[in-house]
């Protein structure tokens, strides 16, 4: 079965395939130009790759790509086996944005994004800057409640991982996402904060095999 994962806003698809294995396909997503600011670019996007094969597949998403993949799902639930939901937006954000800015610039001093990646991000940036402020602000204001209670009754296995250490999308706000779509829930205490993912590749990699089953949301 297809395993497609769906890059976090502005992200290389190179940072999450490095945890994980050769069963995922890690999607490159639309660039800031491309999408003109606007979230259903990616959601068409993912449709379209949901589209270019016969059998269903296992859906995952960091952050924005959550949503995206909540989106796409509700689209075309007929070719979503599983849905994985990391550290998803989808309700709004609360982290004021010269808080993230700055974690943004201690996770690029620690050495989390490869210069590479972090190089090809801010040229995507550069290339269409109001389009990227856009994004951002639709993706803060991002509100799916009635999206995720119709995802709810689609059938869709569905899970939520959340991270104690996340101050972006916090474990309350993990938590009510997953309540809202009738997801199952799991809950980690890692340190790296919204890219828990990138840091902890290995606890990452293992999680997205499914071997560790997650837990209800209590």
């Amino acid at each position: 079965m297809r395993r497609l994962f769906v890059p976090g806003l502005g992200a290389s698809p190179a940072l999450y395939a490095r945890a994980l294995d050769r069963r995922w396909r890690v999607l490159s997503t639309p660039t800031f130009a491309e999408s003109n600011g606007s979230i259903r670019a990616h959601v068409a996007a993912l449709v379209s790759e949901l589209d270019s094969a016969p059998e269903p597949a296992i859906v995952a998403g960091h952050s924005m790509g959550a949503a995206v993949a909540v989106l796409a799902t509700l689209e075309r639930p007929e070719a979503v086996a599983r849905l994985v939901l990391v550290a998803p937006a989808g309700l709004p954000l609360t982290k004021p944005i010269r808080r993230s800015l700055r974690a943004l610039a201690a996770q690029l001093w620690s050495g989390c994004y490869p210069l590479p990646a972090t190089l090809a991000t801010v040229t995507s940036v550069i290339r269409a800057p109001r389009s990227a402020a856009r994004l951002v602000m639709e993706v803060r204001s991002l509100d799916l409640t009635c999206e995720l209670g119709g995802l709810a009754g689609l059938g869709v296995p569905s899970s939520v991982l959340g991270c104690t250490t996340d101050t972006l999308t916090p474990v309350d706000h993990c938590r009510r996402i997953a309540s809202l779509a009738a997801a199952r829930y799991r809950e980690l205490s890692l340190p790296g904060g919204h890219v828990w993912m990138l840091t902890e590749q290995a606890v990452f990699g293992s999680l997205m095999t499914f071997e560790l089953p997650p837990i209800p949301v209590s």
